[in-house]
């Protein structure tokens, strides 16, 4: 036996609300395809940079500056919206100087005819892996400076650093830098942006910037002052 026949409005609003439905459950299923593409392709770009664990980074020298990169148009990047030096990943088969050569030319047009080799910082990051970045200052170049695709080139003032938005790891080697000490291996921890412990020359200071006083032990242990 039937039941009652729905009323045709009832029928309609059924429909409606089955299509509704149809709907909400493909736009949820599209925008699941959508972030896993995404995370497909950050694990890609991830898994990229872990195949080439060594990279450059460099600091060209102009009149008290530094020749600074703001990292604003790369996607899926480490460095998204931060300052740093340039330089990027070795190729297969390059040394260090090779690298650097190449990055610079690639970066910022210019050709590097004078640049020492400052350090080793082993960058550790709990979203992108083990970086071990070979730290160069560079003071002699020949060439016109040209637009670079992954940010903007700015001439900084080497007093005005520490008002940029830096990894704060970068804040314990730019004073290294200024202060002239010895080649050194320093070690980043990160847990996110998050400066969590670091090291230098194999020892531990913990997960905070030094004061003025420890910097002054650190500096006389190195030779600097």
């Amino acid at each position: 036996m039937n039941g009652p026949a729905l009323p045709l409005s009832c029928g309609r609003a059924a429909i409606a609300g089955q299509g509704m439905e149809w709907h909400d459950q493909t736009a949820m299923r599209n925008h699941r395809c959508e972030f896993r593409i995404a995370q497909l392709q950050r694990m890609r770009h991830e898994r990229i940079d872990m195949e080439k664990p060594v990279t450059t980074l460099c600091y060209i020298e102009q009149n008290g500056c530094y020749l600074m990169l703001h990292r604003i148009k790369k996607k899926n990047d480490l460095n998204e919206h931060k300052w740093v030096g340039i330089g990027g990943h070795a190729e297969e088969g390059e040394s260090p100087e090779d690298c650097l050569m190449r990055e610079a030319l690639e970066e910022t047009g210019l050709r590097l005819t004078s640049y020492r080799f400052r350090g080793l910082v082993t960058f550790v990051s709990d979203r992108w892996g083990t970086e071990y970045m070979c730290l160069y200052t560079a003071d002699g170049f020949e060439g016109s400076m040209t637009e670079c695709e992954e940010g903007v080139l700015e001439w900084v003032s080497m007093d005005r650093i520490g008002e940029l938005n830096l990894w704060t790891g970068d804040l314990i080697f730019f004073r290294l830098l200024r202060e002239g000490a010895p080649f050194f291996s320093l070690k980043l921890c990160y847990e996110g942006d998050r400066l969590v412990s670091w090291q230098l020359n194999g020892q531990e200071f913990g997960d905070g910037l030094p004061s003025e006083e420890k910097w002054k032990e650190i500096l006389d242990s190195l030779g600097t002052v």
